[in-house]
């Protein structure tokens, strides 16, 4: 009989950019791999990168905490892990990690994995109210869904392993440390720089809570210094994400910014091969992709010393890390590397040893198949 494996995830594209490779292993070794994702009509890209799964739709939404869609999504979840019944189910990101851990219990499905790719917006924004209640009930229900008698949860960060621990007492052995989704060493290589370019690329979502406005406010302070650099912001908003740009944020932006908003961008190995620094401002990541995409292309970084960010980096030999919320560090890091080739240049070397060394996206997927392989064995 062949062996079902089911990935849940809250967001295809995610999904696409993060998970497709594992999962594309997954079916070579002959798993029959389901895939649950949001109700969408999928493009004829989407599709021709499923061809190899099935696909199912639950209803699900990233941002909506309306109770009555909540049990509505819940309940299409459980309809579909029952009528599928894989011997293992993947859960990726916080709602399907709650939603389908609990699920898993009750229909006593054999294995479960669990990917940690990051806290979200309720880790980060604790000192709101309502923010705190969603926080003290997302706990609760975290406890019972990580309970599984065979699991294994998947951490990006030692901090993220911490904050699990606190949340339940449950042995170490249930979890493993795989830094990141890994990147493809071929795709994203190293290119040397070119040193007249002096151009400054930040890619992510255009979130607050990704440090935008630091990165909008460094481009002023080195404007103001009469320093010759170009500042990019490669993403989109995130209308989702609570702490998302709006259109007429960005708009009100470019009345007094030189900062050039390239919007999602899929040429991103070629942007960074263009670039000499690469930034993530961000205040609490899992462990940005962005970063590692940076490194495998031998960028020297600036990031927070902030979950995630700080373990993507060696700081002082690959990039240099700031503190969060700090535009004049952030400044004063760019400028640094602007005027010292040899030291951006030696940095943008050793971050691609490091990515050479750590992020690999061949082992992560050799990873993922022995956590498969044995769960569904034991």
């Amino acid at each position: 009989m062949n062996k079902k494996i089911l990935f849940v995830v809250n967001e295809l594209n995610f999904f696409l950019s993060h998970r497709l490779s594992i999962a594309k292993e997954a079916s070579k070794k002959g798993y029959l791999v389901h895939l649950a994702i949001e109700n969408k009509k999928l493009t004829k890209v989407e599709n021709e990168h499923l061809k190899d799964f099935q696909i199912h739709n639950y209803h699900v939404s990233r941002s909506n905490l309306n109770v009555i869609f909540e049990i509505y999504t819940f309940i299409s979840l459980f309809l579909l892990i029952k009528r599928i019944n894989p011997q293992l189910v993947h859960l990726i990101t916080m709602k399907p990690i709650i939603y389908g851990g609990i699920i898993n219990r009750i229909l006593n499905i054999k294995s479960q994995v669990i990917s940690v790719t990051g806290m979200g917006y309720i880790f980060i924004n604790k000192k709101k109210l309502r923010i705190k209640l969603l926080n003290f009930v997302v706990k609760n229900l975290l406890k019972f869904a990580i309970n599984h008698k065979n699991q294994k949860i998947i951490v990006q960060n030692n901090s993220d392993l911490h904050e699990f621990l606190r949340i339940k007492k449950i042995s170490n052995k249930n979890f493993i440390l795989i830094p990141g989704s890994g990147v493809n060493l071929n795709l994203f290589n190293y290119v040397p720089e070119n040193e007249k370019n002096n151009l400054i690329i930040m890619v992510c979502r255009l979130l607050k809570d990704k440090g935008v406005y630091e990165f909008i406010e460094a481009e002023k302070k080195i404007r103001n210094k009469n320093i010759k650099a170009r500042f990019w912001l490669v993403g989109n908003i995130d209308p989702s994400n609570p702490s998302s740009l709006s259109s007429k944020d960005i708009e009100k932006i470019k009345e007094d910014s030189k900062v050039k908003f390239l919007g999602f961008r899929k040429d991103i190995s070629r942007l960074y091969k263009y670039s000499n620094i690469a930034v993530l401002t961000s205040y609490r990541e899992g462990f940005p992709k962005s970063l590692i995409e940076a490194s495998a292309c031998g960028r020297p970084i600036i990031t927070t010393d902030v979950p995630g960010c700080r373990d993507s980096i060696i700081n002082n030999v690959t990039g240099i890390l700031i503190n969060k919320k700090n535009s004049q560090q952030l400044c004063d890091a760019i400028e640094l590397l602007l005027k010292n080739d040899t030291l951006r240049k030696k940095m943008g070397y050793q971050a691609r040893i490091n990515a050479e060394n750590n992020y690999n996206i061949n082992d992560v997927i050799t990873k993922h198949m022995e956590i498969y392989n044995n769960l569904i064995n034991l």
